[in-house]
């Protein structure tokens, strides 16, 4: 009977450039008895735990456990650890320093003081869908808008829906003229690595307040816009008979396969197949035969 060989175990730390202040862990099939004293604010997303599997930790004196899609938060100056593992589990830490999630505070109005998480764990999907996009776009391929955008969103649920003493989130953020401004920004700079405080002065409002009503007045986060922006022009520049190379330098991606990739999930057919269909079309109207 053959010997079925589990997968290696995996750990991968992060620095992020453009996420200054912030610290990411992912790790894949551990069982490992972790003990560790956080000098950060801590989130470790267990919503990649495999089905099946679950952990038991101590905090704060008492003993938690939690399976498939537990959130655990831990505050700086807390001691964690883990004491048992029905293992091997995946999970994924974002370390938060004390001083950037109390600037965001200051800067969403939730107060002056240093934030305190009200629960040691929890269990929201729509954070854990957050935090699994967050961690996604550490990949070379995502943009810094794209990063920032996540984890703007991400410290933005935390600091309205899971610290203490935190005011209510306003249900509506109706800025329409300040959104036009960023639209056409974001036009002028298809093809640039832009920044979301860029955005923010362009729009006059702070980075969390910008991202909730351009998704209000859009549909769309911006970095989602930005590339919808570029795989439209890219469309048209195929159109035009440009090999795929070119198009995608001009537009800013990292690579003709990266460009593909983005046109096929967007247009719905490979852009190579695209260009077949189109472009008879597009010499007539060029006058060529």
């Amino acid at each position: 009977m053959p010997v079925l060989q589990r997968a290696p175990r995996r750990i991968e730390w992060g620095v992020p450039a453009d996420l200054p202040g912030v610290g990411t862990l992912r790790v894949r099939n551990d069982e490992q008895l972790w003990r560790v004293f956080h000098d950060t604010y801590t989130v470790c997303n267990g919503g990649f735990l495999k089905p099946g599997t679950g952990a038991e930790w101590t905090y704060r004196g008492r003993l938690h456990s939690g399976g498939r899609g537990a959130i655990q938060l831990f505050e700086p100056g807390e001691l964690h650890a883990t004491v048992r593992e029905t293992g091997p589990v995946d999970f994924d830490v974002l370390f938060i320093a004390p001083a950037r999630l109390r600037e965001s505070a200051r800067r969403l109005d939730c107060g002056g003081r240093q934030p305190h998480f009200a629960k040691a764990f929890i269990k929201d999907p729509r954070l854990d869908r957050e935090l699994r996009g967050l961690m996604a776009s550490l990949s070379p391929e995502a943009t810094t808008l794209e990063r920032q955008t996540r984890l703007t969103r991400v410290l933005g649920r935390l600091l309205y829906e899971q610290t203490e003493h935190a005011p209510p989130l306003p249900r509506r953020a109706r800025e329409p003229r300040a959104m036009a401004r960023v639209r056409a920004f974001l036009h002028d700079h298809m093809a640039v690595n832009v920044t979301l405080d860029e955005l923010a002065a362009v729009a006059g409002l702070n980075p969390f307040w910008l991202v909730r009503a351009f998704e209000q007045e859009v549909g769309l986060p911006p970095h989602q816009y930005q590339l919808a922006v570029r795989v439209a022009t890219g469309a048209r520049l195929l159109a035009r008979g440009m090999l795929l190379g070119e198009a995608a330098a001009i537009l800013g991606f990292a690579d003709q396969s990266h460009f593909a990739r983005h046109f096929r999930r967007i247009q719905g057919v490979p852009p190579g197949e695209f260009q077949q269909a189109i472009s008879p079309s597009a010499r007539r109207q060029d006058g060529r035969p």
